[in-house]
């Protein structure tokens, strides 16, 4: 290191030591700041009456300048032309520290490739799942709500923790690479009530219990196609869908439900569900929605109004699509109206005196 070098380290701790930015090199220049002169002094009192002082301080605020560390004013001083007539401390900002790093359980190894993808709600709970996976290396199989909670119910404060995983497998994080194997946990899956009234490989389900119940009275003496009558229970069959995948001689099902918006959605969504369970898809019963289109009056949809508005014309979109491309249109005239048919209007005499609805 210079003697140049030496004495711009020394001086430069001298500014950055202070709370002024802007240091003159004389008195007299603006602000309360000590002067360059006073500050120089305390760092080389050896050169106090050196003839080349002057030199020295010049090469120590080049050196200085050059670093990056303060700028050179373009006014000289009036004596010593080499110096300026004030400097200015360039504030470095310290870099932001890198964010550590997380460490993931080995059974985690797919997180840092999918990391950039996932929702902050995501990242929150597969942080939660590698917490407890370091906690608990030797886990038994549990039913997958009751994990939820053993992993969510310490760490996070919000409502319903032990639904958190719930959903198809081809989605949230189970479609990144969250296992039911890693979690040691499996589904419980709730009964579907059903009964089998005929030789058919047609699973019928039905959202409501009146209109299973007249179904089953009707079709109990002549089946036809259908094999297997199940209650849906409303949205419940979004969960129940899965015991399906435990029924034998099943290779097509269809679903008819009251034409609003829960009636619509649980099928779909259970369709999403049983196709990443490996189950036949969830179809419309188009015979039985032709003639409750038919049939039905339309009445007010309970809890909702009129909508007009963008997004709820997209939800509507969205919901119609499940249906067959002949019923969509009917269909989103009615939810745009805030109207509904239930699918009581086709009453058991109805369903008793013609086949026009059969499957």
């Amino acid at each position: 290191m210079t003697e140049g070098e030496r004495y711009a380290q020394a001086l430069h701790e001298q500014l950055r030591g202070r709370r002024n930015k802007r240091f003159y090199l004389n008195p007299g220049g603006k602000g309360t700041a000590p002067t360059l002169w006073s500050l120089f002094n305390e760092v080389a009192p050896e050169k106090l009456d050196a003839p080349d002082r002057a030199a020295i301080l010049a090469v120590a605020l080049t050196c200085l300048a050059e670093q990056g560390s303060l700028t050179w004013s373009r006014e000289r001083d009036g004596i010593n032309r080499d110096l300026p007539l004030h400097v200015t401390l360039v504030q470095v900002r310290q870099p932001k520290p890198e964010p550590k790093k997380e460490v993931w359980h080995p059974k985690l190894n797919w997180v840092d490739r999918e990391w950039a993808s996932l929702t902050e709600r995501q990242r929150e709970l597969i942080r939660c799942v590698n917490s407890w996976l370091r906690r608990n290396p030797d886990a038994e199989v549990e039913p997958l709500r009751e994990r939820a909670l053993q992993i969510f119910g310490e760490q996070l404060d919000r409502a319903e923790l032990e639904k958190e995983l719930d959903g198809p497998r081809d989605s949230g994080l189970f479609a990144r690479g969250l296992t039911l194997d890693v979690l040691c946990a499996e589904v419980v899956v709730p009964p579907l009530q059903h009964e089998r009234i005929g030789p058919g490989e047609l699973l019928l389900v039905v959202e409501n219990a009146t209109t299973w119940s007249s179904l089953k009275a009707v079709l109990s003496r002549d089946p036809g196609r259908v094999g297997v009558l199940a209650w849906g229970a409303g949205e419940a069959f979004t969960a129940s869908v899965r015991a399906i995948g435990q029924m034998s001689g099943i290779n097509e099902v269809r679903y008819f439900g009251d034409l609003d918006r829960s009636g619509l959605w649980t099928p779909a969504y259970a369709s999403r569900v049983a196709g990443a369970e490996g189950i036949p898809e969830i179809r419309p019963a188009t015979e039985l929605i032709d003639a409750l289109l038919r049939r039905g009056i339309r009445g007010k949809a309970k809890g909702q109004h009129k909508r007009t508005n963008e997004q709820a014309t997209e939800s509507i979109d969205a919901l119609v699509q499940w249906l067959d491309p002949q019923h969509q249109g009917p269909v989103r005239e009615i939810l745009r109206e805030a109207r509904r048919l239930p699918q009581e209007w086709l009453s058991r005499s109805y369903l008793g005196s013609t086949n026009e609805w059969r499957p």
